[in-house]
């Protein structure tokens, strides 16, 4: 349940960089929310047991020894809904509060959180630590190096830049083999891992994680990948035959998580060819559209979240969200604040720092819908395109509101009057 969240988390964060960065409304709503359900008991109290057995230990609170698997993808989460929002407010101390069953709360923040990931790769003998007591997985050590880069570039800390050297040495003396393949798995105690887990999917994922924090490494990682998954077939790049791999997220067997990886690590790469090879396969798995929405039976919230990334990204889209954030014209200008969902789906919207520009789509039937428009200056007249109205002034707060005859395909656009 957890990683379904994340993973949900991080690809409406990339969406909201790569596609939708003056969009805020529904879709900053939904990155909060997924952000306030990470703090739910159900979702962290598995660590009291795995705690207690692991390490002998009876501390109930996850962000803290290990773990992070809850630790470094919640960091992660939070990072790109900050740089993709510019949203601060988990920063605050407390901001994080985490309530047991017998109403025991453990107070953390944004910072804290990067704090003791920091701490952790400080004293651990790899560098990266483990996930659940004892197994340390490179792939969440990847996204905790994502949430702490991002914190570091906002508030100007160097928790990344002290402990770079020794996690890359790490990473590749010990959690990479003589093929270049990932090492998914090492035990902290003995060093030791389980063979059979690399696979090229997991390089791909590797590949993804990677790019923001060492493009070098991603790059080989795509490139191992894509030599060994890819072929060429009537002259053109196509995928070999995969077999069922397990889908993390419920635990069944399909192509589809491999075939996301791919696509997701393919689009970020910049890869139109490969991506393209995947998207055919993609064509050909079981799919199903109800209501304008395409989803696959079978798959966990997880894999959608991989295509999703395909679909949505964009090549560099992780590494420019974490290395630079918010231009200012996105940061600064017009954006939509107020959209019924899902009656306005909301395609496109984008600012020059002065105009809105969007593409919005009907979620039912045909409706006269509202939307409001954010980051206006207050008083100024605009000239609306698309809209039931031809012009409006902001009100002192900077907002108009306007309505749209939405019945289908429907640019607007709110530009200033002079």
């Amino acid at each position: 349940m957890r990683y379904q969240i994340n993973n949900l988390g991080y690809v409406l964060s990339l969406a909201n960089y790569a596609r939708l960065p003056a969009m805020h409304g529904y879709l900053h709503d939904a990155q909060r929310r997924l952000v306030e359900k990470k703090m739910l008991a159900r979702v962290w109290k598995y660590w009291a047991i795995e705690n207690l057995w692991g390490n002998f230990s009876p501390e109930t609170d996850p962000i803290g020894r290990d773990n992070v698997m809850y630790s470094g993808w919640y960091a992660a989460q939070i990072g790109l809904y900050e740089a993709a929002t510019g949203d601060r407010s988990y920063e605050a101390p407390g901001a994080i509060r985490l309530t047991g069953a017998r109403g025991r709360t453990h107070l953390h923040s944004y910072a804290s959180t990067v704090q003791q990931l920091a701490a952790n790769e400080r004293s651990s003998a790899f560098c990266l630590f483990p996930c659940e007591p004892n197994w340390i997985y490179p792939l969440c050590n990847n996204q905790a190096v994502v949430g702490i880069k991002i914190f570091d570039r906002l508030n100007g800390t160097r928790f990344w830049a002290d402990v770079e050297a020794d996690y890359r040495r790490h990473l590749e003396a010990e959690f990479v083999d003589v093929d270049g393949h990932m090492i998914l798995i090492r035990s902290a105690r003995t060093g030791l891992t389980i063979p059979g887990l690399s696979s090229s999917k997991e390089d791909a994922i590797f590949a993804f994680w990677m790019h923001a924090v060492f493009p070098d490494l991603a790059r080989r990682a795509w490139a191992i990948a894509r030599h060994e998954l890819f072929t060429t077939r009537d002259g053109s790049l196509a995928l070999i035959p995969l077999k069922p791999w397990l889908d993390p997220g419920n635990y069944k067997l399909n192509t589809a998580y491999a075939l996301g990886a791919l696509a997701m690590a393919a689009c970020e790469m910049g890869d139109t060819e490969a991506l393209a090879a995947v998207r055919v396969e993609l064509a050909q798995l079981d799919s199903r559209h109800h209501g304008g929405v395409l989803s696959y039976p079978g798959c966990s919230t997880w894999t959608h979240a991989f295509m999703l990334k395909s679909r949505l990204g964009r090549a560099n889209a992780l590494k420019d969200l974490v290395d630079e954030g918010l231009p200012a014209a996105w940061r600064d200008g017009p954006v939509i604040v107020e959209a019924a969902y899902p009656q306005v789906l909301v395609a496109k919207a984008v600012s020059d720092g002065r105009a809105l520009e969007a593409v919005l789509h009907p979620g039912g039937p045909a409706a006269r819908v509202t939307l409001g428009i954010g980051r206006l200056r207050p008083g100024a007249a605009y000239r609306l395109e698309g809209a039931d109205e031809h012009a409006a002034v902001a009100d002192e707060r900077g907002t108009i509101r306007l309505t749209v005859e939405l019945g289908g395909r429907r640019e607007l656009r709110v530009l200033p009057r002079d």
